[in-house]
Protein backbone atom coordinates (compact mmCIF):
# COMPACT_ATOMS: atom_id res chain seq x y z
CA UNK A 1 0.00 0.00 0.00
CA UNK A 2 1.21 3.52 -0.75
CA UNK A 3 2.50 5.47 2.17
CA UNK A 4 -0.37 6.61 4.35
CA UNK A 5 1.08 10.05 4.71
CA UNK A 6 0.60 10.97 1.05
CA UNK A 7 -2.33 13.17 1.96
CA UNK A 8 -1.01 16.10 -0.04
CA UNK A 9 -0.21 15.53 -3.70
CA UNK A 10 -1.40 12.59 -5.67
CA UNK A 11 -2.83 10.36 -3.02
CA UNK A 12 -3.24 7.22 -4.99
CA UNK A 13 -0.54 7.67 -7.58
CA UNK A 14 1.67 5.00 -6.10
CA UNK A 15 4.35 7.32 -4.68
CA UNK A 16 6.05 5.98 -1.62
CA UNK A 17 4.96 2.40 -2.24
CA UNK A 18 6.72 -0.03 -0.02
CA UNK A 19 6.51 1.92 3.20
CA UNK A 20 3.50 1.04 5.29
CA UNK A 21 1.94 3.61 7.55
CA UNK A 22 0.82 1.09 10.12
CA UNK A 23 4.24 -0.31 10.93
CA UNK A 24 3.79 -3.67 9.20
CA UNK A 25 6.00 -4.79 6.35
CA UNK A 26 5.01 -3.95 2.81
CA UNK A 27 6.20 -5.72 -0.33
CA UNK A 28 7.77 -3.41 -2.88
CA UNK A 29 6.90 -5.49 -5.89
CA UNK A 30 9.47 -8.32 -5.72
CA UNK A 31 10.35 -11.13 -3.33
CA UNK A 32 13.07 -13.61 -2.67
CA UNK A 33 12.44 -17.16 -3.76
CA UNK A 34 15.41 -19.34 -2.94
CA UNK A 35 17.79 -16.54 -3.77
CA UNK A 36 15.99 -15.80 -7.04
CA UNK A 37 14.04 -12.57 -7.40
CA UNK A 38 10.59 -13.04 -8.87
CA UNK A 39 7.78 -10.61 -9.43
CA UNK A 40 5.37 -10.50 -6.53
CA UNK A 41 1.70 -10.70 -7.25
CA UNK A 42 -0.09 -7.86 -5.61
CA UNK A 43 -3.69 -8.67 -4.81
CA UNK A 44 -6.25 -6.11 -5.85
CA UNK A 45 -7.85 -4.36 -2.91
CA UNK A 46 -10.98 -2.36 -2.52
CA UNK A 47 -10.33 1.31 -3.20
CA UNK A 48 -6.87 0.63 -4.60
CA UNK A 49 -7.38 -1.02 -7.96
CA UNK A 50 -4.76 -0.08 -10.48
CA UNK A 51 -7.03 -0.19 -13.48
CA UNK A 52 -9.78 2.16 -14.48
CA UNK A 53 -11.26 -0.21 -17.02
CA UNK A 54 -14.94 0.44 -17.33
CA UNK A 55 -14.64 3.82 -15.68
CA UNK A 56 -15.40 7.20 -17.13
CA UNK A 57 -12.53 9.32 -18.41
CA UNK A 58 -11.19 6.07 -19.85
CA UNK A 59 -8.99 5.86 -22.92
CA UNK A 60 -9.90 2.61 -24.52
CA UNK A 61 -8.80 -0.76 -23.25
CA UNK A 62 -5.91 0.39 -21.11
CA UNK A 63 -7.75 3.18 -19.33
CA UNK A 64 -6.20 6.20 -17.66
CA UNK A 65 -3.38 6.04 -15.18
CA UNK A 66 -4.47 6.51 -11.60
CA UNK A 67 -2.56 9.78 -11.37
CA UNK A 68 -4.30 11.28 -14.40
CA UNK A 69 -7.64 10.04 -13.14
CA UNK A 70 -7.04 11.77 -9.82
CA UNK A 71 -6.24 15.03 -11.59
CA UNK A 72 -9.33 14.80 -13.79
CA UNK A 73 -11.64 14.21 -10.85
CA UNK A 74 -9.94 17.03 -8.95
CA UNK A 75 -10.57 19.35 -11.91
CA UNK A 76 -14.19 18.19 -12.07
CA UNK A 77 -14.63 18.76 -8.32
CA UNK A 78 -13.22 22.27 -8.62
CA UNK A 79 -15.42 23.07 -11.61
CA UNK A 80 -18.49 21.93 -9.69
CA UNK A 81 -17.34 23.90 -6.64
CA UNK A 82 -16.92 27.14 -8.57
CA UNK A 83 -20.29 26.64 -10.31
CA UNK A 84 -22.28 25.85 -7.16
CA UNK A 85 -20.76 28.70 -5.15
CA UNK A 86 -21.49 31.06 -8.06
CA UNK A 87 -25.15 30.05 -7.88
CA UNK A 88 -25.70 29.76 -4.14
CA UNK A 89 -23.35 32.22 -2.40
CA UNK A 90 -23.89 35.96 -2.30
CA UNK A 91 -20.15 36.46 -2.60
CA UNK A 92 -20.27 35.43 -6.26
CA UNK A 93 -20.21 37.77 -9.25
CA UNK A 94 -23.90 37.03 -9.88
CA UNK A 95 -24.92 38.99 -6.78
CA UNK A 96 -24.72 42.75 -6.22
CA UNK A 97 -23.40 42.57 -2.66
CA UNK A 98 -22.85 40.27 0.32
CA UNK A 99 -24.96 41.79 3.07
CA UNK A 100 -24.39 39.07 5.69
CA UNK A 101 -23.44 40.69 8.98
CA UNK A 102 -20.99 38.01 10.16
CA UNK A 103 -19.34 37.94 6.76
CA UNK A 104 -18.85 41.70 6.76
CA UNK A 105 -17.28 41.46 10.20
CA UNK A 106 -14.78 38.96 8.80
CA UNK A 107 -14.03 41.20 5.84
CA UNK A 108 -13.66 44.38 7.87
CA UNK A 109 -11.18 42.79 10.28
CA UNK A 110 -9.34 41.05 7.42
CA UNK A 111 -9.05 44.32 5.54
CA UNK A 112 -7.81 45.95 8.73
CA UNK A 113 -5.09 43.29 9.07
CA UNK A 114 -3.84 44.08 5.59
CA UNK A 115 -3.69 47.76 6.55
CA UNK A 116 -1.74 47.41 9.79
CA UNK A 117 -4.57 46.99 12.30
CA UNK A 118 -4.37 44.11 14.75
CA UNK A 119 -7.43 41.92 15.40
CA UNK A 120 -8.86 42.07 18.92
CA UNK A 121 -6.56 44.96 19.95
CA UNK A 122 -7.59 47.45 17.24
CA UNK A 123 -10.72 45.74 15.93
CA UNK A 124 -12.73 43.72 18.43
CA UNK A 125 -14.27 40.51 17.08
CA UNK A 126 -14.80 36.93 18.26
CA UNK A 127 -13.76 34.51 15.54
CA UNK A 128 -10.25 33.14 15.05
CA UNK A 129 -7.36 35.06 13.46
CA UNK A 130 -6.89 32.61 10.59
CA UNK A 131 -10.39 33.40 9.34
CA UNK A 132 -9.60 37.11 9.27
CA UNK A 133 -6.30 36.47 7.54
CA UNK A 134 -8.08 34.53 4.78
CA UNK A 135 -10.50 37.42 4.29
CA UNK A 136 -7.58 39.81 4.26
CA UNK A 137 -6.07 37.82 1.39
CA UNK A 138 -9.46 37.93 -0.32
CA UNK A 139 -9.55 41.72 0.07
CA UNK A 140 -6.16 41.92 -1.66
CA UNK A 141 -7.71 40.19 -4.68
CA UNK A 142 -10.41 42.85 -4.96
CA UNK A 143 -10.86 45.89 -2.72
CA UNK A 144 -14.47 46.63 -3.68
CA UNK A 145 -16.01 43.21 -4.45
CA UNK A 146 -16.23 39.79 -2.85
CA UNK A 147 -14.37 38.06 -5.67
CA UNK A 148 -11.54 36.90 -3.41
CA UNK A 149 -13.94 35.29 -0.95
CA UNK A 150 -15.81 33.66 -3.82
CA UNK A 151 -12.55 32.05 -4.96
CA UNK A 152 -11.73 30.82 -1.46
CA UNK A 153 -15.23 29.40 -0.98
CA UNK A 154 -15.08 27.62 -4.32
CA UNK A 155 -11.67 26.11 -3.59
CA UNK A 156 -12.88 24.92 -0.19
CA UNK A 157 -15.95 23.26 -1.70
CA UNK A 158 -13.80 21.69 -4.42
CA UNK A 159 -11.45 20.18 -1.82
CA UNK A 160 -14.42 18.87 0.16
CA UNK A 161 -15.90 17.23 -2.94
CA UNK A 162 -12.61 15.70 -4.06
CA UNK A 163 -11.92 14.08 -0.72
CA UNK A 164 -15.52 12.90 -0.54
CA UNK A 165 -14.90 11.10 -3.82
CA UNK A 166 -11.70 9.62 -2.40
CA UNK A 167 -13.69 8.33 0.58
CA UNK A 168 -16.14 6.66 -1.79
CA UNK A 169 -13.19 5.02 -3.49
CA UNK A 170 -12.08 3.55 -0.17
CA UNK A 171 -15.15 1.36 -0.22
CA UNK A 172 -14.83 0.03 -3.74
CA UNK A 173 -16.60 2.73 -5.76
CA UNK A 174 -13.91 3.16 -8.40
CA UNK A 175 -15.71 3.59 -11.70
CA UNK A 176 -18.51 6.16 -11.74
CA UNK A 177 -18.57 7.47 -8.18
CA UNK A 178 -17.59 10.95 -9.40
CA UNK A 179 -21.09 11.26 -10.88
CA UNK A 180 -22.34 11.92 -7.35
CA UNK A 181 -20.05 14.91 -6.82
CA UNK A 182 -22.56 17.49 -8.18
CA UNK A 183 -25.35 15.90 -6.13
CA UNK A 184 -23.44 16.29 -2.88
CA UNK A 185 -22.43 19.85 -3.81
CA UNK A 186 -26.03 20.86 -4.51
CA UNK A 187 -27.40 19.31 -1.31
CA UNK A 188 -24.85 21.19 0.79
CA UNK A 189 -25.07 24.61 -0.87
CA UNK A 190 -28.86 24.65 -1.15
CA UNK A 191 -29.37 23.71 2.49
CA UNK A 192 -30.61 26.22 5.07
CA UNK A 193 -27.38 26.13 7.13
CA UNK A 194 -25.44 27.35 4.08
CA UNK A 195 -27.38 30.62 4.51
CA UNK A 196 -25.90 33.42 2.37
CA UNK A 197 -22.49 31.77 2.02
CA UNK A 198 -19.01 32.59 3.33
CA UNK A 199 -19.52 30.65 6.56
CA UNK A 200 -16.51 29.59 8.58
CA UNK A 201 -18.00 26.10 8.51
CA UNK A 202 -17.43 25.94 4.75
CA UNK A 203 -13.68 26.21 5.20
CA UNK A 204 -13.69 23.78 8.10
CA UNK A 205 -15.59 21.00 6.31
CA UNK A 206 -12.93 21.09 3.60
CA UNK A 207 -10.29 20.40 6.26
CA UNK A 208 -12.59 17.87 7.89
CA UNK A 209 -12.91 15.94 4.62
CA UNK A 210 -9.13 15.54 4.45
CA UNK A 211 -8.98 14.22 8.01
CA UNK A 212 -12.07 12.06 7.55
CA UNK A 213 -10.40 10.36 4.59
CA UNK A 214 -7.34 9.52 6.72
CA UNK A 215 -9.57 8.51 9.63
CA UNK A 216 -11.77 6.09 7.67
CA UNK A 217 -8.78 4.65 5.90
CA UNK A 218 -7.18 3.98 9.27
CA UNK A 219 -10.33 2.34 10.66
CA UNK A 220 -10.79 0.23 7.54
CA UNK A 221 -7.26 -1.18 7.84
CA UNK A 222 -7.26 -1.50 11.63
CA UNK A 223 -7.58 -5.31 11.84
CA UNK A 224 -4.61 -5.74 9.50
CA UNK A 225 -2.11 -3.49 11.27
CA UNK A 226 -0.58 -2.87 14.65
CA UNK A 227 -2.45 0.41 15.16
CA UNK A 228 0.43 2.72 14.30
CA UNK A 229 0.03 5.79 12.11
CA UNK A 230 3.02 7.47 10.52
CA UNK A 231 4.31 10.77 11.86
CA UNK A 232 3.65 12.66 8.63
CA UNK A 233 -0.06 11.88 8.68
CA UNK A 234 -0.32 12.77 12.36
CA UNK A 235 1.52 16.03 11.77
CA UNK A 236 -0.66 16.99 8.81
CA UNK A 237 -3.91 16.27 10.62
CA UNK A 238 -2.71 18.04 13.73
CA UNK A 239 -1.99 21.08 11.58
CA UNK A 240 -5.49 20.89 10.11
CA UNK A 241 -6.91 20.74 13.63
CA UNK A 242 -4.80 23.78 14.50
CA UNK A 243 -6.22 25.67 11.54
CA UNK A 244 -9.72 24.93 12.81
CA UNK A 245 -8.63 25.94 16.32
CA UNK A 246 -7.80 29.41 14.98
CA UNK A 247 -10.97 29.77 12.96
CA UNK A 248 -13.68 28.37 15.25
CA UNK A 249 -12.58 26.12 18.07
CA UNK A 250 -16.02 24.67 18.80
CA UNK A 251 -15.56 22.39 15.78
CA UNK A 252 -12.56 20.66 17.31
CA UNK A 253 -14.70 17.84 18.70
CA UNK A 254 -14.15 15.89 15.49
CA UNK A 255 -10.34 16.12 15.73
CA UNK A 256 -10.39 15.30 19.44
CA UNK A 257 -12.20 12.07 18.60
CA UNK A 258 -9.88 11.53 15.62
CA UNK A 259 -6.76 11.56 17.80
CA UNK A 260 -8.44 9.67 20.62
CA UNK A 261 -9.20 6.85 18.18
CA UNK A 262 -5.54 6.47 17.22
CA UNK A 263 -4.48 6.71 20.86
CA UNK A 264 -6.84 4.01 22.11
CA UNK A 265 -6.15 1.76 19.13
CA UNK A 266 -2.52 1.71 20.24
CA UNK A 267 -3.47 1.26 23.88
CA UNK A 268 -5.54 -1.80 22.95
CA UNK A 269 -2.45 -3.18 21.20
CA UNK A 270 -0.45 -2.39 24.39
CA UNK A 271 1.81 -0.07 22.43
CA UNK A 272 1.96 2.59 25.14
CA UNK A 273 5.02 4.40 23.88
CA UNK A 274 3.65 4.79 20.36
CA UNK A 275 0.30 5.97 21.73
CA UNK A 276 1.88 8.94 23.50
CA UNK A 277 4.31 9.64 20.65
CA UNK A 278 1.35 9.81 18.27
CA UNK A 279 -0.29 12.42 20.47
CA UNK A 280 2.91 14.42 20.51
CA UNK A 281 3.19 14.41 16.72
CA UNK A 282 -0.43 15.52 16.45
CA UNK A 283 0.12 18.32 18.96
CA UNK A 284 3.28 19.40 17.12
CA UNK A 285 1.08 20.16 14.13
CA UNK A 286 -1.76 21.69 16.12
CA UNK A 287 0.13 23.77 18.69
CA UNK A 288 3.34 24.10 16.72
CA UNK A 289 2.92 24.59 13.00
CA UNK A 290 -0.59 26.09 13.20
CA UNK A 291 -0.20 28.11 16.40
CA UNK A 292 3.36 29.44 16.71
CA UNK A 293 2.92 31.92 13.80
CA UNK A 294 0.02 33.53 15.67
CA UNK A 295 1.95 33.64 18.92
CA UNK A 296 4.71 35.47 17.07
CA UNK A 297 2.28 37.82 15.29
CA UNK A 298 0.38 38.87 18.39
CA UNK A 299 3.56 38.86 20.48
CA UNK A 300 5.30 41.28 18.13
CA UNK A 301 2.27 43.59 18.31
CA UNK A 302 1.92 43.27 22.07
CA UNK A 303 -1.58 41.86 21.70
CA UNK A 304 -1.44 38.29 23.09
CA UNK A 305 -3.65 39.27 26.01
CA UNK A 306 -6.21 40.94 23.71
CA UNK A 307 -6.20 37.87 21.45
CA UNK A 308 -6.78 35.29 24.20
CA UNK A 309 -9.29 37.48 26.04
CA UNK A 310 -11.48 38.14 23.01
CA UNK A 311 -11.26 34.73 21.40
CA UNK A 312 -11.47 32.46 24.42
CA UNK A 313 -12.70 34.36 27.47
CA UNK A 314 -15.47 36.32 25.75
CA UNK A 315 -16.68 33.35 23.73
CA UNK A 316 -16.73 31.06 26.76
CA UNK A 317 -18.06 33.38 29.45
CA UNK A 318 -19.83 36.26 27.66
CA UNK A 319 -21.30 34.48 24.64
CA UNK A 320 -21.99 30.84 25.49
CA UNK A 321 -24.53 29.79 28.09
CA UNK A 322 -22.85 29.19 31.43
CA UNK A 323 -23.91 27.43 34.59
CA UNK A 324 -25.68 24.55 32.86
CA UNK A 325 -25.02 20.90 33.67
CA UNK A 326 -23.51 18.31 31.36
CA UNK A 327 -26.87 16.56 31.16
CA UNK A 328 -28.51 19.82 30.07
CA UNK A 329 -25.83 20.32 27.43
CA UNK A 330 -26.38 16.81 26.10
CA UNK A 331 -30.13 17.34 26.05
CA UNK A 332 -29.77 20.67 24.29
CA UNK A 333 -27.39 19.16 21.72
CA UNK A 334 -29.79 16.33 20.94
CA UNK A 335 -32.73 18.71 20.60
CA UNK A 336 -30.87 20.98 18.18
CA UNK A 337 -29.57 18.08 16.09
CA UNK A 338 -33.02 16.51 15.97
CA UNK A 339 -34.61 19.74 14.76
CA UNK A 340 -31.86 20.28 12.19
CA UNK A 341 -32.30 16.74 10.90
CA UNK A 342 -36.03 17.33 10.50
CA UNK A 343 -35.34 20.59 8.66
CA UNK A 344 -32.94 18.90 6.21
CA UNK A 345 -34.46 15.43 5.75
CA UNK A 346 -32.86 14.50 2.42
CA UNK A 347 -29.25 15.00 3.41
CA UNK A 348 -29.94 13.72 6.92
CA UNK A 349 -31.50 10.48 5.69
CA UNK A 350 -28.64 9.91 3.27
CA UNK A 351 -26.03 10.52 6.00
CA UNK A 352 -27.85 8.13 8.32
CA UNK A 353 -28.09 5.51 5.57
CA UNK A 354 -24.37 5.86 4.87
CA UNK A 355 -23.55 5.47 8.55
CA UNK A 356 -25.68 2.35 8.84
CA UNK A 357 -24.09 0.99 5.67
CA UNK A 358 -20.61 1.33 7.16
CA UNK A 359 -21.62 -0.12 10.51
CA UNK A 360 -23.70 -3.06 9.32
CA UNK A 361 -22.38 -4.27 5.96
CA UNK A 362 -19.52 -6.78 6.21
CA UNK A 363 -16.04 -5.54 5.38
CA UNK A 364 -16.78 -1.82 5.63
CA UNK A 365 -15.61 -1.32 9.20
CA UNK A 366 -14.57 -4.87 10.06
CA UNK A 367 -13.58 -4.39 13.71
CA UNK A 368 -15.89 -3.59 16.62
CA UNK A 369 -13.55 -0.81 17.75
CA UNK A 370 -13.85 0.88 14.35
CA UNK A 371 -17.63 0.89 14.58
CA UNK A 372 -17.67 2.32 18.11
CA UNK A 373 -15.09 4.93 17.16
CA UNK A 374 -17.16 6.21 14.24
CA UNK A 375 -20.30 6.55 16.38
CA UNK A 376 -18.44 8.37 19.16
CA UNK A 377 -16.70 10.65 16.65
CA UNK A 378 -20.04 11.79 15.26
CA UNK A 379 -21.40 12.30 18.78
CA UNK A 380 -18.37 14.32 19.93
CA UNK A 381 -18.56 16.44 16.79
CA UNK A 382 -22.13 17.44 17.61
CA UNK A 383 -21.34 17.98 21.28
CA UNK A 384 -18.52 20.34 20.36
CA UNK A 385 -20.81 22.29 18.05
CA UNK A 386 -23.70 22.71 20.50
CA UNK A 387 -22.29 21.91 23.94
CA UNK A 388 -21.96 25.62 24.68
CA UNK A 389 -25.73 25.86 24.90
CA UNK A 390 -26.19 28.10 21.85
CA UNK A 391 -27.38 27.36 18.34
CA UNK A 392 -27.44 29.21 15.06
CA UNK A 393 -28.81 27.65 11.90
CA UNK A 394 -25.46 27.79 10.13
CA UNK A 395 -23.75 25.75 12.88
CA UNK A 396 -25.22 22.59 11.38
CA UNK A 397 -23.31 23.14 8.15
CA UNK A 398 -20.27 21.57 9.79
CA UNK A 399 -22.23 18.34 10.23
CA UNK A 400 -22.36 18.13 6.44
CA UNK A 401 -18.72 17.16 6.62
CA UNK A 402 -20.21 13.71 7.13
CA UNK A 403 -22.40 14.22 4.06
CA UNK A 404 -20.03 12.16 1.93
CA UNK A 405 -20.98 9.08 3.97
CA UNK A 406 -24.50 9.34 2.63
CA UNK A 407 -23.29 8.84 -0.93
CA UNK A 408 -21.28 5.68 -0.25
CA UNK A 409 -24.20 3.24 -0.80
CA UNK A 410 -25.35 5.17 -3.89
CA UNK A 411 -21.84 5.28 -5.35
CA UNK A 412 -21.35 1.60 -4.65
CA UNK A 413 -24.68 0.74 -6.27
CA UNK A 414 -23.90 2.69 -9.43
CA UNK A 415 -20.49 1.07 -9.69
CA UNK A 416 -22.13 -2.33 -9.32
CA UNK A 417 -24.30 -1.62 -12.35
CA UNK A 418 -21.30 -0.42 -14.34
CA UNK A 419 -19.44 -3.56 -13.34
CA UNK A 420 -22.28 -5.66 -14.70
CA UNK A 421 -22.00 -3.84 -18.01
CA UNK A 422 -18.25 -4.44 -18.07
CA UNK A 423 -18.78 -8.13 -17.33
CA UNK A 424 -20.98 -8.33 -20.40
CA UNK A 425 -18.04 -7.22 -22.53
CA UNK A 426 -19.39 -3.75 -23.25
CA UNK A 427 -16.49 -1.87 -24.77
CA UNK A 428 -14.66 0.23 -22.15
CA UNK A 429 -14.66 3.38 -24.27
CA UNK A 430 -18.46 3.18 -24.53
CA UNK A 431 -18.77 2.86 -20.77
CA UNK A 432 -16.37 5.77 -20.33
CA UNK A 433 -18.32 7.94 -22.76
CA UNK A 434 -21.59 7.09 -21.02
CA UNK A 435 -20.10 7.94 -17.60
CA UNK A 436 -18.74 11.25 -18.79
CA UNK A 437 -22.07 12.14 -20.35
CA UNK A 438 -23.95 11.14 -17.20
CA UNK A 439 -21.63 13.29 -15.09
CA UNK A 440 -22.23 16.28 -17.36
CA UNK A 441 -26.00 15.79 -17.32
CA UNK A 442 -26.00 15.36 -13.54
CA UNK A 443 -23.94 18.52 -13.08
CA UNK A 444 -26.30 20.49 -15.31
CA UNK A 445 -29.37 19.10 -13.53
CA UNK A 446 -27.94 19.93 -10.12
CA UNK A 447 -27.11 23.43 -11.33
CA UNK A 448 -30.75 23.95 -12.28
CA UNK A 449 -31.85 22.41 -8.97
CA UNK A 450 -29.56 24.76 -7.06
CA UNK A 451 -30.81 27.81 -8.97
CA UNK A 452 -34.44 26.93 -8.31
CA UNK A 453 -34.02 25.97 -4.66
CA UNK A 454 -31.28 28.19 -3.24
CA UNK A 455 -32.47 30.72 -0.70
CA UNK A 456 -30.29 33.37 -2.33
CA UNK A 457 -30.88 33.36 -6.09
CA UNK A 458 -33.73 35.86 -5.91
CA UNK A 459 -31.11 38.41 -4.84
CA UNK A 460 -29.51 38.34 -8.29
CA UNK A 461 -32.37 40.55 -9.49
CA UNK A 462 -31.21 43.45 -7.32
CA UNK A 463 -28.71 46.12 -8.33
CA UNK A 464 -26.13 47.85 -6.17
CA UNK A 465 -27.73 51.26 -6.54
CA UNK A 466 -30.88 49.99 -4.80
CA UNK A 467 -29.08 48.84 -1.64
CA UNK A 468 -28.70 51.00 1.48
CA UNK A 469 -24.99 50.21 1.67
CA UNK A 470 -24.24 51.80 -1.71
CA UNK A 471 -26.73 54.64 -1.32
CA UNK A 472 -24.99 55.70 1.88
CA UNK A 473 -21.55 55.06 0.39
CA UNK A 474 -22.14 57.71 -2.27
CA UNK A 475 -22.76 60.29 0.45
CA UNK A 476 -19.87 59.17 2.68
CA UNK A 477 -17.38 59.36 -0.20
CA UNK A 478 -18.17 63.05 -0.63
CA UNK A 479 -16.10 63.64 2.51
CA UNK A 480 -12.38 62.95 1.93
CA UNK A 481 -10.94 60.59 4.55
CA UNK A 482 -14.33 60.16 6.18
CA UNK A 483 -14.71 58.10 9.37
CA UNK A 484 -17.73 55.90 10.00
CA UNK A 485 -19.45 54.12 12.89
CA UNK A 486 -21.78 51.14 12.45
CA UNK A 487 -23.81 51.78 15.61
CA UNK A 488 -25.66 49.17 17.68
CA UNK A 489 -25.67 46.20 15.32
CA UNK A 490 -23.36 43.75 13.59
CA UNK A 491 -21.41 44.98 10.58
CA UNK A 492 -23.98 45.72 7.88
CA UNK A 493 -21.49 46.10 5.04
CA UNK A 494 -21.28 49.90 5.13
CA UNK A 495 -17.52 49.88 5.77
CA UNK A 496 -17.02 47.62 2.77
CA UNK A 497 -19.30 49.56 0.42
CA UNK A 498 -17.80 52.93 1.34
CA UNK A 499 -14.22 51.55 1.45
CA UNK A 500 -13.70 52.95 4.93
CA UNK A 501 -11.48 51.51 7.66
CA UNK A 502 -12.92 51.72 11.19
CA UNK A 503 -11.22 54.20 13.50
CA UNK A 504 -12.50 52.58 16.69
CA UNK A 505 -11.95 49.20 18.30
CA UNK A 506 -15.69 48.61 18.70
CA UNK A 507 -16.59 49.14 15.07
CA UNK A 508 -19.92 47.32 15.46
CA UNK A 509 -22.08 45.78 18.18
CA UNK A 510 -21.38 42.06 18.61
CA UNK A 511 -23.77 39.50 20.07
CA UNK A 512 -22.48 39.92 23.60
CA UNK A 513 -24.73 40.62 26.54
CA UNK A 514 -24.53 44.25 27.69
CA UNK A 515 -24.50 43.08 31.29
CA UNK A 516 -21.35 41.05 30.66
CA UNK A 517 -19.68 43.45 28.23
CA UNK A 518 -21.02 46.99 28.75
CA UNK A 519 -17.92 48.76 27.40
CA UNK A 520 -18.85 48.04 23.79
CA UNK A 521 -22.07 50.03 23.76
CA UNK A 522 -20.67 52.62 26.18
CA UNK A 523 -17.75 53.32 23.85
CA UNK A 524 -19.97 53.64 20.79
CA UNK A 525 -22.23 56.11 22.59
CA UNK A 526 -19.20 58.11 23.74
CA UNK A 527 -17.94 58.39 20.17
CA UNK A 528 -21.28 59.90 19.15
CA UNK A 529 -21.50 62.29 22.11
CA UNK A 530 -17.95 63.51 21.48
CA UNK A 531 -18.52 63.68 17.70
CA UNK A 532 -15.36 61.65 17.03
CA UNK A 533 -16.67 60.09 13.81
CA UNK A 534 -17.95 61.81 10.69
CA UNK A 535 -20.86 59.49 9.90
CA UNK A 536 -23.04 57.15 11.96
CA UNK A 537 -25.33 54.43 10.60
CA UNK A 538 -28.32 53.37 12.69
CA UNK A 539 -30.48 50.31 12.06
CA UNK A 540 -34.02 50.44 13.43
CA UNK A 541 -37.35 48.71 12.95
CA UNK A 542 -39.70 49.79 10.20
CA UNK A 543 -42.02 51.62 12.60
CA UNK A 544 -39.25 53.78 14.07
CA UNK A 545 -38.88 57.37 12.93
CA UNK A 546 -35.53 59.17 12.83
CA UNK A 547 -36.73 61.57 15.53
CA UNK A 548 -37.01 58.61 17.92
CA UNK A 549 -33.29 57.88 17.71
CA UNK A 550 -31.65 59.37 20.80
CA UNK A 551 -28.60 57.13 21.40
CA UNK A 552 -25.55 59.15 22.38
CA UNK A 553 -27.54 62.39 22.10
CA UNK A 554 -26.96 62.07 18.38
CA UNK A 555 -29.01 65.14 17.47
CA UNK A 556 -26.63 67.39 19.41
CA UNK A 557 -23.80 66.90 16.92
CA UNK A 558 -25.27 65.16 13.88
CA UNK A 559 -27.91 65.65 11.20
CA UNK A 560 -29.86 62.87 9.51
CA UNK A 561 -29.00 63.02 5.81
CA UNK A 562 -30.36 59.75 4.37
CA UNK A 563 -32.80 56.93 5.01
CA UNK A 564 -33.15 53.60 3.21
CA UNK A 565 -35.19 50.45 3.72
CA UNK A 566 -33.53 47.07 3.70
CA UNK A 567 -34.98 45.86 0.41
CA UNK A 568 -32.52 43.00 0.09
CA UNK A 569 -35.01 40.50 1.46
CA UNK A 570 -37.08 37.68 0.04
CA UNK A 571 -40.00 38.80 -2.15
CA UNK A 572 -43.34 38.62 -0.40
CA UNK A 573 -41.88 39.69 2.93
CA UNK A 574 -41.82 43.18 4.37
CA UNK A 575 -38.41 44.84 4.71
CA UNK A 576 -36.95 43.82 8.05
CA UNK A 577 -35.11 47.06 8.83
CA UNK A 578 -34.59 50.63 7.83
CA UNK A 579 -31.30 52.47 8.04
CA UNK A 580 -30.55 56.10 8.86
CA UNK A 581 -27.31 57.88 8.01
CA UNK A 582 -26.26 60.74 10.29
CA UNK A 583 -23.61 63.25 9.26
CA UNK A 584 -21.57 65.33 11.69
CA UNK A 585 -22.61 68.95 11.69
CA UNK A 586 -20.17 71.33 10.07
CA UNK A 587 -18.72 68.88 7.55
Amino acid sequence: MAQYGDTWGMFASGRGAGKNVYGTSANTGSRQNGGRRTAAKRPARSGRSVSSKGSAFGDGKKGLSESRRQWLVLAFSMAVGFAMIAICSRTSFLYPFMDGVDQNCFMTVGKGMMNGLVPYRDLFEQKGPLLYFLHGLAWLVSHDTWLGVYILESLALGVFLWFSWKIWNLYGSRRWSFVWIPVLAALVTVSSPFASGDNVEEFCIALMAVSLYDYLRYLKEYPKNDGRMDAKTLLINGTLAGCVLWMKYTMLGFWFAWMATVFFCLILRKNWKQAFLSCLWFLCGMLGIATIPWVIYFGVHGAIGDWLYAYFYCNIFAYSSDGISLLSRLSFTWGVVRDAMMDQPLLTVSMAAGGVYLLVFPGRLPHWFSKISLVLTVALTFLGMYGGGLSMSYYYLFAYGFGCLGMIPAAHGLDFLVGKAADRNVQPHRIAAAGTMLAAVTAAAMGVYAWENSRNTYCTAYIKEGLPQYQFAQIIRETPGASLLNYGFLDGGFYMAADVLPTTRYFCQLNLRDADFPEMRDEQERLIRDAEVDYVVFRVSMDTDASQITDGDVWQNYTCVAQADQEYVKPGHSPAFQYYLFKKQGL
